[in-house]
């Protein structure tokens, strides 16, 4: 996989995990502020999801 295809892939991968924390505050009835900060930490959920990934498919 090309570097620009990874590229990709993770920043689909982070934004799946950050728009499903935002969605979760959302139906929590979480104000906007929390909605952020949540949306932010599902990002960076996201982000070592797919590193995880990364070091499983290279063996590293």
């Amino acid at each position: 996989m090309s570097n620009q295809s990874t590229t990709c892939v993770g920043k689909k991968e982070s934004r799946l995990h950050a728009y499903a924390a935002a969605c979760g505050a959302i139906v929590g009835g979480a104000n906007e502020e929390e909605i952020e900060k949540l949306r932010k930490y599902g990002h960076y959920v996201g982000i070592i999801q797919y590193k995880d990934i990364q070091i499983d498919l290279e063996g590293k």
